[in-house]
């Protein structure tokens, strides 16, 4: 395992030998195809109505899995810049991921217990809160295992992820024996995460728990949110397409929508995963006049998009529509035209995903502007979703989510040629205490 010198000096591990990715891709795919397999049963057990019900509760509740995530981002890319200050960096990250998913838990456990006794707020209220408190403490556990890895204990995030994995084939089990609601349902999966991700948190080291955060908290902070910003849009993005299918009648649609989303989101999480293995091996690869090789591949691959996929999508966008809005589809036919268009998204998704990551991980200067591009990202999913989805349903959505890479290609690729050469806009050298590395 290759160790930087100042990573080694707090020690911090940038590099994994190929049999430890090898186990923690298959903890992670243990977890993935765990959900997979939840969502094909749970669509048979509950039928169109019900479980559009849930797939539409998990899609609005998605995205707040990226806030404890963006912490994991922040400290794959900074801890192994920051010398002796890696406990600093990383109790930063840590109160980040813990404070979000207590407060769900407690708001879940209140909300639950108040329901069963009185019948208020009610089963749908209980059935969001699960599957936030779900979504926020698997965003934990992330960050967490992410810290676990940089601390040179990788085995930790596969046995976390493995057992989570089990976590999800037992509440799948019950709710199927027992016929379980879908808030029920919410209620195991949220109860069996929660005593995992606390297990994970007491692995870390104490100094990596305990102790005063206050003073780094700005620069961390703002690493932080320019650094998770691009994920949290991709995913309240796509809630927000999820609520405008329930806002405008058809939420009806939201199952067809999850389940054809969950295997291309599958492959990007896997290809997430792997960027993320590799992110602290990146940020020291492309520190300083290194960055400019990194900005350049990146560029490359945003033209990329801007050639192939803005044509393919001028073509496929209205033939979909067209055979959505021009005629009753059969189910077969309507999983089809949503497979197309999401080969489609999927493609702009992954060359984009990878053009921010190189983008990241070279110097500070670029982070506002993947932030920028970002928010138009959103700004046109949200209205090409109003849009369409009202008379064209999930095909409009997942329409929307193409036209919004496109257009975020494009921008950010001019946004950054706009910067000087990386190279001139290097982090400062470190320091005795390496103070310079958290900018």
């Amino acid at each position: 395992m290759a160790v930087t010198p100042v990573a080694a000096e707090a020690g911090v591990h940038t590099a994994l030998p190929r049999m430890t990715t090898i186990r923690l891709v298959a903890g992670r795919g243990a977890f993935r195809i765990a959900g997979q397999l939840m969502a094909v049963v749970l669509a048979l057990l509950w039928g169109a109505d019900t479980y559009a019900r849930f797939a539409n509760a998990v899609g609005v509740c998605g995205w707040l899995a990226f806030v404890p995530i963006a912490a994991e981002k922040a400290a794959l890319k900074l801890l192994p810049r920051s010398g002796t200050l890696a406990p600093d960096v990383a109790r930063l990250a840590v109160r980040t991921a813990v404070v979000p998913s207590s407060v769900a838990a407690a708001v879940l456990l209140a909300a639950a217990t108040a329901t069963a006794a009185t019948g208020w707020p009610g089963a749908t209220v209980v059935l969001y809160l699960g599957t936030a408190t779900w979504s926020v403490a698997t965003g934990a556990l992330m960050t967490f295992s992410g810290l676990h890895r940089l601390q040179g204990r990788p085995g930790l995030d596969a046995r976390a992820f493995g057992i989570v994995g089990a976590v999800i084939a037992v509440a799948t089990a019950v709710t199927a024996l027992a016929h379980l609601r879908p808030e029920r349902h919410a209620l195991l999966l949220a109860a069996g995460v929660v005593p995992v991700v606390a297990a994970s948190l007491l692995a870390l080291p104490p100094a990596w728990r305990r102790g005063r955060t206050r003073r780094w908290l700005p620069v961390f902070g703002r690493s932080m949110v320019l650094l998770g910003l691009p994920d949290l849009v991709d995913a309240v993005a796509l809630a927000i397409l999820f609520g405008l299918l329930a806002a405008s009648g058809r939420i009806g649609e939201s199952r067809p929508f999850y389940l054809v989303l969950m295997p291309f989101g599958v492959l990007c999480s896997v290809v997430l995963y792997l960027l993320r293995l590799r992110q602290p091996a990146t940020s020291q690869r492309l520190r300083g006049t290194g960055a400019d090789a990194g900005r350049a591949e990146a560029l490359r691959l945003l033209r990329l998009v801007e050639r192939v996929a803005a044509p393919l999508t001028l073509v496929a966008g209205p033939a979909a529509l067209a055979a959505v809005t021009g005629a009753t589809l059969g189910t077969v036919q309507l999983y089809a035209v949503l497979a197309v268009l999401g080969l489609l998204e999927t493609g702009c998704y992954l060359a984009v995903l990878y053009a921010s990551y190189l983008l990241e991980n070279t110097t500070s200067a670029v982070l506002v502007r993947t932030g920028n591009a970002a928010l138009l990202r959103l700004a046109v999913a949200v209205v090409v979703g109003a849009l369409l989805v009202p008379w064209s349903g999930a095909a409009g959505a997942y329409l929307a989510l193409a036209v919004s890479l496109v257009v975020q290609a494009g921008l950010l690729r001019r946004l950054v040629l706009r910067l000087p050469p990386a190279a001139g806009r290097a982090d400062l050298p470190p320091t005795d205490d390496h103070r310079s590395d958290l900018s």
